[in-house]
């Protein structure tokens, strides 16, 4: 029986000694921060495996303090420090499906650093308060614990529940490790991470002059400003408008026939902005533009047609409990002076248009 339990322990011990080494699911040894501070003119190179979540979020503590920080889905992501009239340091914090919960996490993260903002800019789609929205992965909030901080800080929830959150969230984490650690494919796992043409990622960590980004590749600016050569090329405008309306939006996901408005979203981000305020940050919320042909189709699907008229309520809303709220509402492209043709598809504008909404709106 002695030997069976040596012989048992050390297998055990083994293998989760050799899982910890390769840590195929990132656990130990992350590939997502950033290691140092980026310099004007460097750019981080965007391997298969990083976590965009993560990256921003390592860049807060890298980052030098700055003036404006915004936050914001994939429509923000390529607004530039150089936009902006007035010489400023700019931090963007855009992240794909970016929600309102993660906001906070990310304004959490900033108030860390102890170096406010004057400006926190946040961008708001139509379907921010969305009940059943699309999100990202939110894995990141229960790790860093930043949301509950914010909420338990707030009253936003009770603390003895926010306590036995914790406790549930810490115990999912050893779950998942443990389940992670001893499972058969994380120990046949290969040790390489993998670019997306299939072939080894050769520096998770590049980082390059801004003329010297593989073909190819995505990239992150000092500013967390986002690159990719993909969107840079010139579309024209039948290919734009094509796109607008054969993508697949989520407004044609079957997820937007279950449109709710949330109540909860709409309270954490008034706290969130009360916050801010209180701390003598001004607030800005910024919707910027859709294309024409995006926003005919939300007015016209009968599944969606309600969801701009519910977004203007709660616009008034914010505004009617908060004037001390600045909004800048361009969700009418030609509001901002946006042609058709600087949009990359029905949601995204392009550089052009990006630098349009930033000069209307500062």
């Amino acid at each position: 029986m002695r030997i069976f339990l040596v012989t048992f322990t050390v297998l055990v011990l083994g293998v989760g000694g050799f899982n910890y080494w390769i840590d195929p699911t990132h656990w130990h040894h992350s590939l997502n921060e950033f290691t140092a501070p980026l310099q004007k003119g460097e750019v981080r190179v965007l391997g298969r495996a990083v976590d965009e979540r993560l990256l921003k979020l390592s860049l807060i503590k890298f980052a030098p303090p700055a003036d404006a920080v915004l936050m914001a889905s994939s429509r923000g992501l390529l607004v530039q420090e150089k936009m902006f009239p007035s010489p400023c340091r700019f931090l963007n914090l855009s992240v794909p499906n970016g929600s309102i919960p993660e906001f906070v996490a990310f304004w959490e993260a900033v108030k860390l650093t102890g170096h406010l903002p004057k400006t926190l800019i946040i961008f708001l789609d139509p379907w921010s308060f969305n009940a059943n929205g699309e999100l990202g992965d939110q894995s990141w909030l229960f790790k860093t614990g930043l949301l509950e901080q914010f909420k338990i800080e707030h009253g936003v929830i009770p603390t003895m529940k926010a306590k036995l959150s914790n406790e549930w969230k810490r115990w999912s984490e050893f779950e998942s490790r443990f389940f992670d650690l001893f499972t058969w494919s994380n120990f046949t796992a290969s040790v390489k991470i993998y670019d997306e043409q299939g072939g080894p990622e050769r520096d998770p960590y590049q980082v390059v002059s801004e003329g010297q980004v593989p073909e190819g590749k995505a990239s992150f600016a000092y500013d967390g400003s986002y690159s990719d050569p993909k969107n840079m090329s010139p579309i024209s405008q039948q290919e734009i408008e094509q796109r607008a309306r054969t993508e697949p939006s989520r407004m044609d996901d079957p997820q937007f026939k279950n449109y709710k408005q949330d109540p909860e979203l709409f309270n954490l981000l008034m706290v969130l902005a009360w916050d801010a305020l209180w701390k003598g940050t001004e607030v800005h919320f910024v919707i910027p533009p859709l294309h024409d042909v995006t926003r005919n189709r939300l007015n016209k699907l009968s599944w969606t047609k309600m969801i701009l008229p519910d977004f203007e309520s709660v616009l008034n809303l914010i505004h009617a409990r908060n004037p001390g709220i600045v909004i800048c509402n361009l969700l009418d492209a030609s509001l901002a002076g946006c042609a058709p043709s600087e949009f990359l598809d029905g949601l995204h504008m392009n550089r052009d248009c990006a630098a349009k909404v930033i000069k209307k709106c500062f």
